[in-house]
């Protein structure tokens, strides 16, 4: 068909939607226990929308498609109705993050109901390439480094699963890491390709006399990456999504044992080449793919050992009643320098420093930092210029919360985890404030306050522990150099990786 035959009418992509009654009622609360990140709490909501549109533009153009995605919290078919037949559907998938078995299952849950409910549905296929890798946190090269996603096996198993079900076309978001970029669009072309000939014919006319140990490195990775059995056993068994993160990377995937073998591959293939093409094809693999995988193993190793974990006691002060100005914060227990440069151990030569404390009912946290508070750069959604940002969660793992506030004063509170995967998920904490006053020209002084109560999910109480992890953003403005600065108050903690949080110990 031709481009002008679609109509696309798409939601926004977050989990947003509206508080009225009328749309609440809406809601599959059946639902509400799907953990997944595609499932149906709001497909009756969206799809009957879809439907109404769907019904006046047959009125009008009888021969035109609405095209509606097939994701998030309407990825399911509705129950209860059939979607009109001229709505064409494009399935928004976990396309590499099938190592984890409850995402292949659902994601196939998720087609095969599109594919069968009725034949002839226009279906089409949105498929995220860009994740492991956006997942990281790559800020001035502090950020973790992505265990390579190669799944040509996966591949081959998708394809065939689109052809079954009838799929016309697929979307990259994000090209797939080569080489898989040349198998994947192999396989869409022809899915009865045979994967392992492709994979054999591929090696040998590309590396010629180096192919056979660049095709077992390569098979080496896809196995390690994409073997459930090589993650902890809470991925083999929980009906949840999990996304790659650096302890899965390099503590479970990439171990130093595995590097080893590895790399003695990748020795093998670079001796083993002999012409001048097949040398620079191996060096390539080597400087794009190799020489990443040991940097970040590098990092991972670099990173304060689990005995060096921070954690401090906050003290119990006099109650405060939830304000900061009453606190005795010559009581309170220092965070003090120094401060490190996101994910690492370099110290950040910033001058900045905090307190924290409890009264039994609220924790405070004071934040400060001597700089020229007259370039600070407040962005209108907070992030991601100069904040101030604290996340908080019962263990250092999904779930946890993430407060922040900027030179305004104006704040935010995310949920991370709490609802199903979600990153960054909007979230109301009753009680929980902040002020960051930077009038006194040369010193920038935040104060946040939360009620135990709130703080995080079912909160916590005097003689228990939360994991914090306490973080100063930097913008340009400030820094003069792009793109933002993060800083830790622990050493090794980086941004969104929970595992890395200081115990924060609440004295009775």
């Amino acid at each position: 068909m031709a481009f002008g035959d679609y109509f696309a009418i798409v939601p926004m992509d977050g989990s947003a939607y509206s508080k009225a009654p009328e749309d609440q009622a809406l809601m599959n609360q059946e639902e509400l226990a799907n953990r997944m990140f595609s499932n149906g709490r709001w497909s009756e909501y969206i799809w009957g929308f879809t439907n109404e549109v769907a019904r006046e533009i047959r009125k009008t153009h009888p021969d035109k498609y609405l095209v509606q995605l097939a994701y998030a919290k309407y990825a399911y078919y509705p129950q209860g109705f059939r979607v009109e037949p001229n709505v064409a559907v494009q399935v928004c998938l976990s396309s590499r993050g099938w190592w984890c078995p409850a995402v292949e299952a659902n994601d196939t849950k998720v087609l095969r109901e599109w594919g069968t409910k009725e034949p002839g549905r226009p279906i089409y296929m949105f498929n995220y390439y860009c994740f492991p890798n956006d997942y990281t946190a790559y800020r001035e090269g502090q950020g973790w480094h992505v265990f390579p996603a190669f799944f040509a096996h996966t591949a081959a198993r998708q394809a065939q699963l689109y052809k079954q079900y009838g799929v016309r076309g697929i979307y990259y978001c994000g090209v797939p890491t080569a080489p898989d970029d040349y198998f994947v669009t192999k396989l869409y072309d022809d899915p009865a390709l045979d994967i392992d000939a492709m994979l054999e014919e591929y090696f040998q006319l590309y590396y010629g006399a180096a192919a056979e140990p660049m095709k077992q490195m390569y098979l080496r990775i896809e196995s390690l990456f994409s073997d459930p059995k090589n993650y902890p056993l809470s991925i083999q068994l929980d009906q949840q999504n999990y996304r790659q993160s650096e302890q899965f990377a390099w503590g479970c995937v990439g171990t130093a044992e595995r590097m080893a073998e590895l790399q003695k591959l990748m020795e093998q293939a670079k001796a083993q080449a002999q012409t001048e093409m097949e040398k620079r094809r191996v060096r390539i693999f080597e400087r794009e793919i190799w020489d990443y995988m040991v940097e970040g193993r590098r990092k991972y190793e670099a990173r304060a050992p689990e005995g060096s974990l921070a954690s401090i006691t906050v003290p119990k002060v006099a109650g405060a009643g939830g304000d900061a100005q009453q606190v005795n914060w010559a009581e309170a227990a220092l965070l003090d320098g120094p401060w490190y440069h996101e994910g690492g151990s370099l110290a950040s030569r910033r001058s900045l420093g905090g307190r924290v404390a409890h009264d039994g009912e609220y924790l405070y946290v004071e934040l400060t930092e001597k700089c020229d508070t007259a370039k600070l750069q407040a962005s209108p959604q907070v992030y991601p210029f100069d904040t101030w940002e604290v996340l908080v969660g019962r263990r250092r793992a999904l779930p946890y919360r993430e407060y922040a506030v900027g030179p305004t004063g104006m704040t935010v509170s995310l949920s991370n985890g709490e609802v199903e995967d979600r990153l960054h998920h909007p979230l109301e904490v009753p009680g929980w404030k902040a002020s960051a006053d930077p009038s006194a020209g040369d010193e920038w002084v935040a104060h946040l306050v939360f009620p135990l109560e709130t703080i995080v999910a079912g909160g916590v109480r005097p003689g228990e522990s939360l994991f914090v992890g306490v973080f100063r953003a930097e913008s340009p403005a400030l820094s003069g150099v792009s793109p933002v600065r993060v800083y830790s108050w622990a050493r090794g903690c980086t941004w969104h990786d929970p595992t890395r949080m200081a115990e924060f110990k609440l004295a009775e």
